[in-house]
């Protein structure tokens, strides 16, 4: 009995440490700028910390990259972007977020025949949030169809360079 009581209150514990951790994370890094921009934009709009940050926070290890995911579509955070004057590195940290996610896409087994700024998309569903577009289709099990786009460098250097423009 002694032994679960501890465990209860060493979890409670180590989420009052994660929290609190998240909170400073906020408070002492630009990410602060984008959260406020971010929370303000629409009553609906939500940013939270995703990916390696909260890994590093939980395993009390030292945050050198922060990863947001939010709800809004890309031509929204671009708008935020430019209304709230946020920083070069700040926008080009977007651009690369969305290139990882194009890529975990590919690992994944996703193809996509019609690759703009528009296309990506994002459906919120309980606690998860995930990418989806019509244009996007699970990996056949035989060979690629011609049509499809597998994501070589030279459509995500096209991609890339739309984006820098739609961005800024």
């Amino acid at each position: 009995m002694d032994n679960f009581l501890d465990k209860i209150f060493f979890r409670s514990r180590n989420f009052d440490y994660i929290s609190q951790n998240l909170i400073d994370l906020t408070i002492q890094t630009p990410a602060n700028r984008i959260f406020e921009a971010l929370n303000t934009y629409s009553e609906g709009s939500e940013v939270r910390y995703v990916g390696g940050c909260v890994r590093k926070i939980i395993k009390k290890q030292i945050v050198d990259d922060i990863d947001l995911a939010v709800n809004l579509n890309p031509n929204e955070v671009c708008d935020l972007l430019k209304k709230n004057n946020i920083s070069l590195n700040e926008k080009y940290s977007f651009l690369v977020q969305i290139f990882y996610a194009l890529d975990i896409m590919k690992k994944n087994g996703y193809t996509h025949n019609d690759l703009h700024t528009h296309n990506i998309m994002y459906e919120k569903s309980n606690d998860y949030i995930k990418i989806r577009n019509k244009k996007f289709k699970s990996k056949p099990s035989s060979i690629l169809d011609k049509s499809s786009t597998f994501f070589p460098s030279k459509v995500l250097s096209k991609l890339l360079f739309e984006l820098f423009l739609f961005v800024f």
